[in-house]
């Protein structure tokens, strides 16, 4: 595992207990969007920690303007003779 690997299931560790502290220090009456904020948090955390760095590059990708171009590629080389 890289060092940049690491810092991003580090990354993810932290939103993780970021996640549940949002949820748990919540006051009663803002309980439930704290909660739902805090699961979505852990959530997005948890993959961090699972996929690493692959995770934040899959969305990088995607969001950039050649997101298409492994397909394109494949596609390409699929029609090849």
């Amino acid at each position: 595992m890289t060092v940049r690997d690491f810092a991003w299931r580090a990354l993810g560790a932290q939103l993780v207990v970021a996640g549940y502290a949002a949820s748990e220090l919540a006051p009663p009456e803002a309980a439930r969007p704290a909660a739902l904020f805090g699961f979505a948090v852990a959530i997005a955390g948890a993959v961090l920690i699972i996929q690493g760095r692959r995770a934040a590059l899959a969305l990088i990708i995607e969001r950039g303007r050649h997101r298409e171009l492994p397909r394109a590629l494949r596609a390409r080389h699929r029609a090849r003779p």
